[in-house]
Protein backbone atom coordinates (compact mmCIF):
# COMPACT_ATOMS: atom_id res chain seq x y z
CA UNK A 1 0.00 0.00 0.00
CA UNK A 2 0.96 3.44 -1.19
CA UNK A 3 2.20 5.83 1.73
CA UNK A 4 -0.80 8.56 1.98
CA UNK A 5 0.14 11.88 0.94
CA UNK A 6 -0.65 15.22 2.84
CA UNK A 7 -3.31 16.16 -0.18
CA UNK A 8 -4.47 12.69 -0.01
CA UNK A 9 -5.06 12.94 4.34
CA UNK A 10 -6.76 16.37 3.64
CA UNK A 11 -9.30 15.19 0.94
CA UNK A 12 -9.93 12.37 3.45
CA UNK A 13 -10.69 14.78 6.01
CA UNK A 14 -13.37 16.95 4.16
CA UNK A 15 -14.94 13.64 3.61
CA UNK A 16 -17.82 12.86 6.93
CA UNK A 17 -17.63 9.13 5.42
CA UNK A 18 -14.23 8.58 5.25
CA UNK A 19 -12.31 5.54 6.27
CA UNK A 20 -11.12 5.34 9.76
CA UNK A 21 -7.34 5.95 10.12
CA UNK A 22 -5.40 3.57 12.35
CA UNK A 23 -2.37 4.59 13.91
CA UNK A 24 0.34 3.47 16.80
CA UNK A 25 3.10 4.48 18.21
CA UNK A 26 6.33 2.70 19.33
CA UNK A 27 10.39 2.71 19.52
CA UNK A 28 10.84 -0.80 18.32
CA UNK A 29 12.08 -0.87 14.42
CA UNK A 30 10.36 -4.81 14.22
CA UNK A 31 7.16 -3.71 15.74
CA UNK A 32 7.11 -0.51 13.47
CA UNK A 33 7.68 -2.86 10.57
CA UNK A 34 4.91 -5.29 11.32
CA UNK A 35 2.65 -2.51 11.68
CA UNK A 36 3.51 -1.05 8.49
CA UNK A 37 2.95 -4.67 6.91
CA UNK A 38 -0.50 -5.22 8.52
CA UNK A 39 -2.08 -1.83 6.91
CA UNK A 40 -1.36 0.76 9.99
CA UNK A 41 -1.43 4.58 8.34
CA UNK A 42 0.64 6.02 10.58
CA UNK A 43 3.37 5.31 12.90
CA UNK A 44 4.87 7.76 15.71
CA UNK A 45 8.42 6.48 16.88
CA UNK A 46 10.97 7.59 17.90
CA UNK A 47 11.91 9.18 21.64
CA UNK A 48 12.74 12.97 23.01
CA UNK A 49 16.17 13.50 22.07
CA UNK A 50 18.51 15.81 20.66
CA UNK A 51 18.31 15.60 16.62
CA UNK A 52 22.06 14.38 16.36
CA UNK A 53 20.69 11.37 18.22
CA UNK A 54 17.18 10.99 16.29
CA UNK A 55 18.50 11.29 12.94
CA UNK A 56 20.00 7.89 12.57
CA UNK A 57 17.36 5.99 13.62
CA UNK A 58 15.02 8.07 11.99
CA UNK A 59 16.83 7.10 8.68
CA UNK A 60 17.22 3.44 9.08
CA UNK A 61 13.23 3.00 10.53
CA UNK A 62 11.96 4.75 7.20
CA UNK A 63 14.62 2.39 5.37
CA UNK A 64 12.77 -0.74 7.03
CA UNK A 65 8.87 1.26 7.14
CA UNK A 66 8.95 3.31 3.50
CA UNK A 67 5.46 3.09 2.53
CA UNK A 68 3.76 4.41 5.75
CA UNK A 69 3.38 7.78 7.27
CA UNK A 70 6.13 8.47 10.20
CA UNK A 71 5.93 11.32 13.42
CA UNK A 72 8.89 12.11 14.69
CA UNK A 73 8.85 13.74 17.93
CA UNK A 74 11.15 17.21 18.03
CA UNK A 75 13.56 17.41 20.90
CA UNK A 76 11.64 19.14 23.77
CA UNK A 77 14.52 21.73 24.06
CA UNK A 78 14.62 22.53 20.91
CA UNK A 79 10.40 23.07 20.89
CA UNK A 80 10.97 25.81 23.57
CA UNK A 81 14.59 27.36 23.21
CA UNK A 82 14.24 29.48 20.30
CA UNK A 83 12.23 29.70 16.54
CA UNK A 84 15.64 28.87 15.26
CA UNK A 85 15.88 25.74 17.05
CA UNK A 86 12.95 24.29 16.12
CA UNK A 87 13.16 25.24 12.64
CA UNK A 88 16.47 23.78 12.37
CA UNK A 89 16.08 20.56 14.07
CA UNK A 90 12.18 19.96 12.35
CA UNK A 91 13.75 20.66 8.30
CA UNK A 92 16.70 17.90 9.68
CA UNK A 93 13.88 15.41 10.50
CA UNK A 94 11.60 15.88 7.49
CA UNK A 95 15.33 15.76 5.67
CA UNK A 96 15.38 12.22 7.12
CA UNK A 97 12.85 10.47 6.62
CA UNK A 98 9.79 12.20 9.19
CA UNK A 99 6.72 12.90 7.51
CA UNK A 100 5.46 14.78 10.50
CA UNK A 101 6.78 16.49 13.54
CA UNK A 102 4.88 16.33 16.73
CA UNK A 103 4.91 19.59 18.33
CA UNK A 104 3.91 19.29 22.18
CA UNK A 105 4.36 21.76 24.41
CA UNK A 106 5.63 24.33 21.48
CA UNK A 107 4.13 27.70 21.97
CA UNK A 108 1.56 28.41 19.26
CA UNK A 109 3.44 31.46 17.98
CA UNK A 110 6.10 28.22 16.85
CA UNK A 111 3.70 26.45 15.28
CA UNK A 112 2.67 28.76 13.42
CA UNK A 113 6.46 29.87 11.93
CA UNK A 114 6.65 26.05 10.96
CA UNK A 115 3.60 25.64 9.44
CA UNK A 116 4.31 29.25 7.49
CA UNK A 117 6.83 27.35 6.37
CA UNK A 118 5.48 24.42 5.41
CA UNK A 119 6.40 21.25 7.80
CA UNK A 120 3.47 19.29 8.51
CA UNK A 121 2.82 19.63 12.75
CA UNK A 122 0.76 17.34 15.46
CA UNK A 123 -0.60 19.33 18.05
CA UNK A 124 -1.54 17.52 21.32
CA UNK A 125 -5.23 18.26 23.16
CA UNK A 126 -6.61 16.91 26.43
CA UNK A 127 -3.87 15.11 28.89
CA UNK A 128 -0.05 15.58 27.71
CA UNK A 129 1.69 13.27 29.54
CA UNK A 130 4.80 15.28 30.24
CA UNK A 131 2.28 18.75 32.40
CA UNK A 132 -0.10 16.36 33.67
CA UNK A 133 0.70 17.81 36.61
CA UNK A 134 -1.67 21.15 35.71
CA UNK A 135 -4.19 18.87 34.79
CA UNK A 136 -4.48 16.78 38.14
CA UNK A 137 -2.46 13.75 37.35
CA UNK A 138 -3.25 10.93 34.88
CA UNK A 139 -6.56 11.56 34.33
CA UNK A 140 -9.43 12.12 31.71
CA UNK A 141 -9.61 16.29 30.58
CA UNK A 142 -12.72 17.71 29.95
CA UNK A 143 -15.07 16.41 32.17
CA UNK A 144 -15.74 19.75 33.67
CA UNK A 145 -17.62 22.61 31.70
CA UNK A 146 -14.30 24.91 32.39
CA UNK A 147 -11.83 21.97 31.52
CA UNK A 148 -13.87 21.20 28.02
CA UNK A 149 -13.89 25.18 27.14
CA UNK A 150 -10.27 25.16 27.63
CA UNK A 151 -9.61 21.97 25.53
CA UNK A 152 -12.33 23.58 23.15
CA UNK A 153 -9.70 27.03 23.09
CA UNK A 154 -6.69 24.81 22.57
CA UNK A 155 -8.23 22.90 19.67
CA UNK A 156 -9.10 26.20 18.08
CA UNK A 157 -5.45 27.86 18.49
CA UNK A 158 -4.06 24.95 16.58
CA UNK A 159 -6.89 25.17 13.99
CA UNK A 160 -6.17 28.25 13.20
CA UNK A 161 -2.36 28.20 13.82
CA UNK A 162 -2.36 25.57 10.73
CA UNK A 163 -1.40 21.91 12.46
CA UNK A 164 -1.98 18.97 10.19
CA UNK A 165 -2.87 16.78 12.90
CA UNK A 166 -3.81 16.75 16.51
CA UNK A 167 -3.41 13.89 19.25
CA UNK A 168 -6.51 13.80 21.42
CA UNK A 169 -5.76 11.98 24.57
CA UNK A 170 -8.33 11.31 27.04
CA UNK A 171 -10.83 13.28 26.29
CA UNK A 172 -14.75 12.65 26.69
CA UNK A 173 -16.06 11.45 23.45
CA UNK A 174 -19.03 13.77 22.83
CA UNK A 175 -15.99 16.40 23.30
CA UNK A 176 -13.67 14.99 20.90
CA UNK A 177 -16.87 14.18 18.51
CA UNK A 178 -17.34 17.78 18.87
CA UNK A 179 -13.84 19.35 18.06
CA UNK A 180 -13.53 16.55 14.87
CA UNK A 181 -16.29 18.07 12.99
CA UNK A 182 -15.13 21.96 14.21
CA UNK A 183 -11.26 21.74 12.73
CA UNK A 184 -9.03 21.28 9.84
CA UNK A 185 -7.29 19.34 10.81
CA UNK A 186 -7.27 15.26 11.36
CA UNK A 187 -8.20 13.86 15.48
CA UNK A 188 -5.89 11.11 16.44
CA UNK A 189 -8.53 9.60 18.91
CA UNK A 190 -6.05 8.17 22.22
CA UNK A 191 -9.06 7.39 24.99
CA UNK A 192 -10.80 9.90 23.36
CA UNK A 193 -14.16 7.52 21.74
CA UNK A 194 -14.86 6.79 18.28
CA UNK A 195 -15.56 9.98 16.61
CA UNK A 196 -12.29 11.12 15.90
CA UNK A 197 -10.09 10.56 12.92
CA UNK A 198 -7.96 7.80 13.66
CA UNK A 199 -7.25 5.97 16.47
CA UNK A 200 -4.27 6.02 17.83
CA UNK A 201 -2.98 3.55 20.43
CA UNK A 202 0.55 2.32 21.88
CA UNK A 203 1.69 -0.73 20.34
CA UNK A 204 3.01 -1.96 23.63
CA UNK A 205 -0.29 -2.07 24.79
CA UNK A 206 -1.95 -3.67 22.22
CA UNK A 207 0.43 -6.60 22.15
CA UNK A 208 0.51 -6.92 25.75
CA UNK A 209 3.87 -6.21 25.79
CA UNK A 210 4.86 -5.03 29.30
CA UNK A 211 3.71 -6.35 33.19
CA UNK A 212 2.95 -2.95 34.24
CA UNK A 213 -0.26 -0.82 34.48
CA UNK A 214 -2.90 -0.60 31.57
CA UNK A 215 -4.46 2.54 30.65
CA UNK A 216 -7.89 2.22 30.56
CA UNK A 217 -8.47 3.29 27.15
CA UNK A 218 -5.74 0.70 25.19
CA UNK A 219 -6.90 -3.10 24.63
CA UNK A 220 -4.68 -5.70 24.67
CA UNK A 221 -4.65 -7.53 22.07
CA UNK A 222 -2.00 -10.49 22.56
CA UNK A 223 0.01 -11.16 25.76
CA UNK A 224 3.67 -10.98 23.83
CA UNK A 225 4.98 -10.70 28.16
CA UNK A 226 3.52 -13.38 29.03
CA UNK A 227 4.23 -15.61 26.14
CA UNK A 228 8.16 -14.26 26.13
CA UNK A 229 8.25 -15.23 29.83
CA UNK A 230 7.34 -18.86 28.51
CA UNK A 231 9.87 -18.89 25.67
CA UNK A 232 12.86 -17.55 28.22
CA UNK A 233 11.70 -20.45 30.67
CA UNK A 234 11.86 -23.24 27.75
CA UNK A 235 15.08 -21.94 26.23
CA UNK A 236 16.56 -22.10 30.30
CA UNK A 237 15.42 -25.25 30.12
CA UNK A 238 16.30 -27.15 27.15
CA UNK A 239 19.80 -25.30 27.97
CA UNK A 240 19.96 -26.77 31.03
CA UNK A 241 19.05 -30.69 30.27
CA UNK A 242 21.05 -30.82 26.98
CA UNK A 243 17.90 -29.90 24.44
CA UNK A 244 19.70 -27.19 23.05
CA UNK A 245 21.70 -27.22 21.11
CA UNK A 246 20.87 -30.34 18.81
CA UNK A 247 22.87 -31.18 16.36
CA UNK A 248 20.82 -28.74 13.66
CA UNK A 249 22.00 -26.16 15.73
CA UNK A 250 26.02 -26.96 15.60
CA UNK A 251 28.67 -26.35 13.23
CA UNK A 252 30.46 -29.42 11.85
CA UNK A 253 33.96 -29.60 11.48
CA UNK A 254 35.04 -31.81 8.36
CA UNK A 255 36.30 -35.16 9.76
CA UNK A 256 39.81 -34.98 8.15
CA UNK A 257 40.22 -31.42 9.14
CA UNK A 258 38.91 -32.52 13.37
CA UNK A 259 41.53 -35.56 12.60
CA UNK A 260 44.57 -33.60 11.56
CA UNK A 261 44.10 -31.10 14.10
CA UNK A 262 43.69 -32.98 17.40
CA UNK A 263 46.71 -35.17 16.23
CA UNK A 264 48.56 -32.00 17.64
CA UNK A 265 47.21 -31.66 20.57
CA UNK A 266 47.03 -33.92 23.20
CA UNK A 267 44.94 -33.52 26.85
Amino acid sequence: MAKLTLKELRDMKKDPNHRKLIAVNTGEMFVAAAAAEAGVDYIGFGMDRPVDMAVPELREVRRVVPDTLICTPLFKESSISSDEAALRDAVRLLENGADVIYCTGMPIERIKLLTKHHIPCVGHLGLKPYFASWTGGFRAVGKTVEQAEEVFEEAMELNEAGVFFAEVECVPHQLADYITKKVDFITLSMGSGAGCDAQFLFACDLLGATNVHYPRHSKKYDDFYGRSVEVFRQFIVESSTGVYPASEHMIEMPEHTYKEFFSKHSF
